[in-house]
């Protein structure tokens, strides 16, 4: 009992005792359902040859519990059958033909964890357990009646009361003097062939297309004018054609046609084109075509229906024309964006030599021009180094040419006379945002930043820290100098 008292030499009937499968604490001691299923391996539904019953059969370990079955919604309680270590459970029903069952066990043990299983069958209209036999119509098993007559081959259709029932009615051509005569058809559907019949017109197509030609119909021969003997054939070709049919009954069709390929439209407009900042791309293309249609290449997406055309973008374009019988012929360019050229280059000196570092941009070649008190000096360099003595105001310029055109940078002189430690002054950072650093300052007494067209935007003392927030983004000289020399540095702002 759970209320036992060892010193009790007297019985007063209070003693009080767990529930099933609990202990005395409440807690759940039963045995749980580990396992349910087939254990045998030779299913869950079988059929008992003396009563046609029906069973249901499912195994659970440990052999301990109870189990319900669910089917179609009601429930029974399931018969048991020791099998040692498992329990074996079994329900017994019967079925109806044409029926759908799904069931569902559920083996439980008290308060402990439980396991359950699902499934479903369906019986035919022989009543037989996930059987195939249907009532089509005429009984279970049995084929639908033809059409027009009951299940005992009496005839209960002949809507149009002629004698023949609608089931046995067979249309056809039922004219003797006719290419196709059935001379099986009862009911004529007017679709006689008779030997004056045209079977293709003269046709016009593209050359790239291919003509197909098919006789429906099936004959007892063809004869085509290029020799097949198929029912189909393939034209490539310009010319006149014909074909010969004969049927089973001895007539013969004969059909004479044309075939013309016209030549696609030719359109060239070249293979490459150079798109040069700010001056669009024209194109012009001749209206004789029946339309136009501009394509983006690269996406499909169209870009013009019109016969002219300004392309302000780089990219690859197909250009679609047709002609008056509906012939597409196909251009692609391309379309190549050349930005315009930027000269710029820094210069230094050293015992009257001149030393130039170009810095130029989308350049293809250069002419650097050197005009100073006595001589004029033309060189094509890229970079330009000479002995060359200059005077004050004397000119150098650098002139950087591409396709799209020409851009030039003047530097007028001023003569100075360098170390080469004077040469490597350092400035940082380069890109920079507002501010730059100048190593050893107190080299120079000032500064002056010019565009590379040469204009002054500011100027002043030289410090450890130059504020330039004033500049745009771009490129620039920055210009350090004292009375004896001077230093030109690229100096480029983000």
């Amino acid at each position: 009992a759970c209320n036992y008292d060892p010193d009790t030499n007297i019985d007063n009937g209070s003693c009080t005792y767990a529930d099933e499968g609990y202990d005395c604490e409440g807690n759940c001691i039963s045995t749980n359902i580990d396992w349910i299923g087939d254990q045998d391996g030779n299913g869950y539904t079988s059929i008992d040859p003396a009563t046609g019953d029906l069973y249901i059969t499912i195994e659970s370990f440990p052999n301990v519990g109870s189990a319900i079955i669910t089917i179609n919604g009601e429930e029974f309680p399931m018969e048991y059958t020791d099998w040692g270590t498992n329990a074996h459970w079994y329900y017994s029903m019967t079925t109806e033909p044409d029926s759908d069952y799904n069931w569902n066990v559920t083996v439980s043990n008290i308060c402990a964890i439980s396991q359950s299983y699902s499934d479903n069958f369906s019986t035919d209209c022989e009543n037989i357990a996930n059987g195939s036999s249907e009532d089509e119509g005429c009984g279970c098993g049995e084929p639908a009646a033809l059409f027009g007559y009951d299940c005992d081959g009496n005839c209960i259709l002949d809507e149009n009361e002629n004698g023949i029932c609608d089931g046995d009615e067979l249309e056809g051509c039922m004219d003797p003097v006719a290419c196709n005569y059935d001379p099986n058809a009862n009911i004529d559907n007017g679709s006689c062939i008779y030997v004056d019949l045209n079977l293709f017109n003269d046709t016009t197509l593209c050359s790239s297309e291919i003509l197909e030609l098919n006789i429906d119909g099936t004959y007892e021969s063809y004869f085509w004018s290029n020799g097949s003997s198929e029912s189909s054939i393939e034209i490539y070709n310009s010319g006149t054609y014909f074909v010969t049919i004969n049927d089973e009954f001895g007539c013969q069709i004969t059909d004479t046609f044309n075939v013309d390929f016209s030549p696609l439209p030719f359109i060239d407009l070249g293979d490459e084109f150079v798109l040069c900042s700010n001056s669009p791309i024209f194109f012009d293309i001749s209206e004789d075509w029946e339309s136009v249609l501009w394509v983006n290449n690269i996406t499909n997406d169209t870009i013009s229906e019109d016969y002219s055309v300004n392309i302000d973008q780089a990219g690859s374009y197909k250009i679609i024309v047709t002609d008056s019988f509906s012939c597409s012929g196909i251009d692609i360019i391309d379309i190549i964006e050349i930005l315009d050229p930027i000269a710029f280059f820094e210069v230094n000196y050293l015992d009257n030599n001149l030393f130039t570092d170009n810095f130029s941009l989308n350049s293809d070649y250069f002419t650097w021009h050197i005009f100073s008190h006595n001589n004029s000096v033309i060189d094509t360099s890229i970079n330009l180094s000479l002995k060359i003595e200059l005077c004050e105001n004397d000119t150098i310029m650098l002139v950087s040419y591409n396709e799209c055109g020409s851009d030039t940078m003047i530097h007028i002189n001023n003569p100075t006379y360098l170390t080469e430690n004077d040469i490597q002054t350092l400035i940082y950072p380069n890109p920079f945002v507002d501010k730059i650093h100048i190593e050893k300052p107190y080299r120079y007494n000032h500064f002056a930043v010019q565009e590379i067209n040469g204009r002054i935007l500011q100027k002043g003392r030289v410090k450890e820290i130059i504020n330039l927030d004033i500049l745009s983004s771009g490129i620039y000289q920055l210009i350090l100098f004292n009375e004896n020399y001077q230093t030109i540095k690229k100096i480029i702002k983000k």
